[in-house]
C-alpha cells in the first residue's frame, strides 16, 4: 500500500518475512526503514516529502541470515509542483501512485482526483516510412477531432474499446509542436472534453539512421526508459549526454521525441518504444 498526499508526505505498508529489515528508496536513494514484525507487516514513514516529478519508489528487505530480496516492482508517483497560497485558496493537487511492474499493465494505486479524463493521447510513433501517427482513448464510439499547432489535422472515431488512431494526411515538419484534442459531440460540434500536450516531430534520416533509438511517449520520463533499456534507472545520464540538443531539462521530454540509446540493444531499445 502506498499513500501520498498533497504536500508528498507517504505512507508505504506491505509485507516481509517477519523480523527483516525494509528499506524505501526514492530514486534510487534511501528514505525510510523498518522492521517487519512477527506477522511480517511493517509501515515506512518517509522523514522528508516526495520531491516534485516523476519519482520512482522502490522496496527490499534482508532478512536475519542477510539474504536480500527485492520488490517485485516499482512504484512511480508523480508529484506535481504546489502553487504558492493565493489570495484565494486553491485546493493543492494531489499526486498520482502508479505501480509499473515489468511484466504487467501499469495499474493506478492512488488516482487523480476527480472524473477520469474522457479523451488522451497515448502514443506517438512513425510507421516504416517515418509518417507520423498518434493515438489514445477516448469515451466509445466517440469523436475525436485532432489538432496541430491550433490546425485541424482530421478526425477520429474511438472503437467500442474506446481506442482511436490517427495518421494525418499533411506533413508535420520537424521541430516542436503542440497537440490539442477534443471530444465533440457530432450533433452540435460542441466539445465535451479537452486535451492538450506538446510533442516533437523527429526528422525522417534520423529515425533511418539510428538503429538505437527510443521514441518518447506520453507520460514517460528518463529515469522509466533507462530502466527499461539498461536495467537502471540511474543510468538515464547517458541518455542525457547523447541527446544534448534536445534535452535541455531531464525533467521537461516531449512525445515524439526521438533519443539516442547509447549502449542499447536493439531489442532493448525496442522495449522502450
Amino acid at each position: 500500500m502506498v499513500r501520498v498526499n498533497p504536500k508528498g508526505e507517504a505512507v508505504v505498508a506491505g509485507r516481509a518475512e517477519p523480523g527483516s529489515d525494509v528499506t524505501l528508496k526514492e530514486n534510487g536513494t534511501t528514505i525510510g526503514e523498518a522492521k517487519a514484525d512477527a506477522q511480517g507487516q511493517f509501515v515506512i514513514l518517509p522523514a522528508k516529502p516526495i520531491t516534485p516529478g516523476a519519482d520512482e519508489l522502490s522496496l527490499a528487505s534482508r532478512n536475519q541470515a542477510g539474504a536480500v530480496t527485492q520488490g517485485t516492482a516499482p512504484v512511480t508517483v508523480l508529484m506535481p509542483t504546489q502553487v504558492a497560497p493565493a489570495a484565494t485558496p486553491i485546493a493543492p493537487v494531489a499526486p498520482v501512485v502508479v505501480l509499473t511492474s515489468p511484466t504487467e499493465p501499469p495499474r493506478l494505486l492512488q488516482p487523480p482526483p476527480g472524473p477520469a479524463p474522457r479523451v488522451s493521447v497515448d502514443v506517438v510513433d512513425y510507421d516504416a516510412a517515418g509518417h507520423i501517427r498518434f493515438g489514445g482513448r477516448a469515451t466509445p464510439g466517440g469523436v475525436v477531432r485532432i489538432y496541430i499547432d491550433n490546425a485541424p489535422a482530421g478526425d477520429a472515431r474511438a472503437d467500442a474499446a474506446g481506442d482511436w488512431n490517427l495518421m494525418p494526411p499533411q506533413e508535420v515538419t520537424p521541430g516542436d509542436h503542440s497537440l490539442r484534442l477534443d471530444l465533440i459531440n457530432e450533433a452540435d460540434g460542441k466539445v465535451l472534453a479537452r486535451a492538450e500536450q506538446p510533442f516533437t516531430r523527429a526528422s525522417i534520416p534520423a529515425i533511418a539512421a539510428q538503429p538505437e533509438r527510443v521514441i518518447v511517449q506520453p507520460r514517460q520520463n528518463l529515469w522509466r526508459i533507462a530502466r527499461s533499456t539498461y536495467g537502471q534507472g540511474i543510468r538515464y545520464i547517458e541518455i542525457v549526454a547523447a541527446n544534448r540538443g534536445q534535452i535541455r531539462d531531464p525533467d521537461l521530454i516531449y512525445p515524439g521525441q526521438l533519443f539516442t540509446l547509447p549502449g542499447a540493444t536493439p531489442a532493448s531499445a525496442s522495449t522502450s518504444r
